[in-house]
């Protein structure tokens, strides 16, 4: 279970965040809200397959771990690109306790 914590946490912080970071999407210019939506669906729609196999109440099992620690700040930072077709996403940061 550690593991499965461990990979969505290096998924989300290394995969998906970085390439949002202020300072990157200073240097991409004009191209910076396409850049930043790419990055987001491409990182969200591998995680979803993750959480499909991982998550119960939260992103793994039934309580809240550092995996669900690092996805709901993501999900506020991507309120850009449509959340309605990741269901195991929302279904993680709609879970009481949130």
């Amino acid at each position: 279970m550690r593991a499965q914590v461990r990979m969505i946490c290096d998924h989300i912080a290394s995969g998906i965040q970085p390439l949002q970071n202020l300072y990157v999407l200073q240097k991409i210019g004009a191209e910076k809200v396409e850049w930043a939506q790419h990055f987001i669906v491409h990182g969200f729609q591998a995680l979803e397959v993750i959480l499909l196999q991982t998550a119960g109440r939260y992103c793994v099992g039934d309580e809240i771990s550092m995996a669900d620690i690092c996805l709901v700040p993501q999900v506020y930072n991507a309120e850009s690109v449509s959340q309605a077709r990741y269901i195991e996403i929302d279904h993680a940061v709609s879970s009481p306790g949130y």
